[in-house]
């Protein structure tokens, strides 16, 4: 199986841990973003919501913040569609799988050589598919789509992905995690008209945070059902060439949305 089931990361006690919306190879506006809001590389950490590549300029620029060590990230289903395509006919690499994540293949990834196509593969196949990282207040996840419904505590959804590996159980189980939307469609449906509904809150985590899911209709904004926090906010939408989708927002503009872990409705 292609990355890694979870990575958990101990309490930060010399600064920030900020969370950072789907950065889609918009790494100099990520960079600007961090001078805004004071990082400092030697005390702070920034993990990324998944999704370091595809639709922005700076794919390989978003890939090389892996070697920072101040840098982490979840596996988005934009980075996990472009190791298999990198991967290709690799054992780790079922057929079914490919057709499951396959995307649409960018110029950035039909441009590499070998060696940069190995390189590339090697970094994104480090990914994990969930991250926990301690804070004072308590744990709190980080998953690039969303934790699936049939999942009541936390514990239960962490410890499904680690067996899916252990037993090499091929990665179905894993695709609501990194392209589900059921959350959403199911907001916008009405289905759930109260946010603190006990239904929607995973008991044994303070919060989960993700990305992937794009509210137009929201100004751009975070929302949450339960304590799942969503967080993206469209960074690739700024570039010229997506002006059409951007006009379908009712409000606000889009960019890269930075939190601190344990406030991820308040952006920074």
């Amino acid at each position: 199986m292609i990355g890694r089931p979870l990575t958990r990361l101990s309490v930060n006690e010399r600064g920030r841990d900020i969370v950072v919306s789907d950065i889609h190879g918009m790494v100099s506006l990520f960079f600007e973003e961090l001078e805004r809001v004071g990082f400092d590389s030697e005390s702070d950490r920034v993990i990324c919501a998944g999704d370091l590549v595809d639709r922005g300029p700076e794919s390989l620029r978003a890939l090389s913040l892996l070697e920072e060590p101040w840098f982490y990230s979840v596996m988005g289903n934009h980075d996990l569609a472009a190791v298999i395509h990198l991967l290709g006919d690799h054992p780790d690499v079922r057929q079914d799988d490919a057709l499951r994540f396959r995307l649409p293949t960018e110029g950035w990834l039909e441009s590499l050589n070998a060696e940069e196509a190995s390189t590339v593969a090697a970094r994104i196949a480090e990914l994990p598919f969930l991250m926990e990282v301690d804070t004072t207040g308590g744990p709190v996840g980080v998953v690039h789509a969303e934790v699936p419904w049939n999942y009541a505590t936390w514990e239960a959804f962490r410890d499904s992905v680690v067996r899916a590996f252990f037993e090499k159980a091929g990665m179905r189980e894993l695709a609501p995690v990194v392209q589900g939307r059921r959350f959403m469609e199911a907001e916008r449906a009405g289905r759930y008209l109260w946010k603190d509904d006990p239904t929607l809150t995973l008991p044994d985590i303070l919060h989960v945070i993700h990305g992937h899911s794009i509210r137009l209709d929201n100004a751009f904004q975070p929302w949450r059902m339960g304590n799942r926090v969503h967080i993206d906010s469209g960074a690739f939408l700024a570039q010229p060439e997506w002006a059409e989708e951007r006009a379908r927002a009712r409000a606000g503009e889009p960019g890269l949305t930075l939190v601190t872990i344990d406030a991820p409705m308040t952006p920074l």
